[in-house]
């Protein structure tokens, strides 16, 4: 399985895991099913590949239901092929507690081979800023109204719900 994990970035197609299996018919048949599963076979995934890389900016975008999400930016960085140079950090809730600064370095996790997930590591290269901190909005983007934050504090919103973007 670490053969096979570490091969991941250089083989021309995807995967996630590897299936290990007894081939012995004899071995099989003792093990035998339980429902649809076989207990003679165990399927193991991998850990989530990651990289480093460093913010560059940050948009913002207005949901249909009025809501904010901030889309990080950063140097491009490749996963199966495919280069990501941006991702979203999915609520102001998450944003804040990111205190993300331009400059900072930010760790990319390509979860499930999908997504490529934003955290900031506790680094040394992240103690001190290295540009400024970058603010969330506090009006709309599209409409220029003033942001509203939700009652659990995880999203800010705008509240005119009849703006470019935005459909009830």
């Amino acid at each position: 399985t670490e053969e096979a994990e570490y091969m991941r970035p250089f083989i021309p197609f995807m995967y996630d895991g590897v299936v290990i299996e007894y081939t012995n018919p004899i071995a099989k048949q003792a093990l035998g099913r339980i429902n649809s599963v076989n207990k003679w076979a165990i399927a193991i995934k991998f850990s989530a590949m990651r990289k480093r890389s460093v913010i560059t900016g940050c948009e913002f975008t207005v949901g249909q239901d009025g809501s904010i999400t901030p889309m990080a930016y950063f140097n491009p960085v490749e996963f199966f092929g495919t280069i990501h140079p941006k991702t979203t950090i999915h609520s102001f809730k998450k944003f804040n507690q990111m205190d993300l600064h331009l400059g900072d370095v930010v760790e990319l996790e390509y979860r499930h081979d999908v997504i490529v997930y934003l955290t900031k590591p506790n680094i040394a290269e992240n103690a001190i800023p290295k540009g400024p901190k970058i603010p969330f909005p506090e009006v709309c983007p599209v409409c220029g109204t003033s942001l509203m934050v939700s009652d659990t504090g995880d999203t800010e919103y705008c509240p005119t719900l009849d703006g470019d973007g935005r459909r009830v």
